[in-house]
């Protein structure tokens, strides 16, 4: 299935990667947007595990953009999903797991509770299909695209502030590549 859009993340100098948004354009892909990202904080894995900090390598969709209240005016026409007190990601010991979840009451003890990340790393953000659909236990869930944080993440991948901002308004049929190597479209 070809995309319109592909992010490529690829490594440039610690703890930095390259970020790279190319959009099809006259059948071939075009560098249309480039800026830096941090990743796991160690490093990339083509065998991630849950909890080992690492960003899994290889091709995802974005399922759909989350954050704080006002997302939506940026794309109106967009999936997306605004953080409320109620709102989870929910892991590895609930009965669906690695999804968003809205409840009053967490179950387990493996989850994300997303508000606690509102005004920083998730006011605006991606879930990626990363472990989605199958999902393996043990391989790790929250892989999102997502706002710089303090330094490296646990898994995700993030960027500026207003770089987030530019990708709600323009990612409509996006891919992301994560590769430890040079990407040739």
């Amino acid at each position: 299935m070809k995309t319109s859009q592909i992010i490529a993340i690829t490594p440039s100098r610690k703890p930095y990667y390259d970020l790279k948004l190319y959009e099809l354009k006259d059948d071939h892909y075009v560098l249309t947007y480039r800026t830096k990202a941090r990743c796991g904080k160690n490093g990339l894995s083509h065998n991630r595990i849950n909890g080992d900090g690492t960003t899994p390598i290889g091709s995802f969709r974005l399922l759909f953009a989350f954050g704080k209240e006002g997302i939506e005016k940026l794309h109106p026409a967009m999936d997306y999903k605004i953080i409320t007190d109620n709102a989870y990601w929910a892991g590895d010991d609930w009965p669906v797991p690695n999804r968003y979840v809205l409840t009053d009451h967490p179950l387990g003890q493996d989850y994300e509770h997303l508000k606690d990340y509102e005004d920083l790393q998730y006011k605006y953000a991606y879930a990626l299909d990363f472990n989605y659909d199958p999902f393996v236990k043990g391989k790790g869930n929250a892989i999102f695209f997502h706002c710089f944080g303090k330094g490296d993440t646990a898994g995700c991948v993030a960027c500026d502030e207003e770089s987030m901002k530019y990708f709600i308004t323009h990612l409509y049929d996006c891919m992301m590549i994560i590769s430890d190597q040079a990407v040739q479209l």
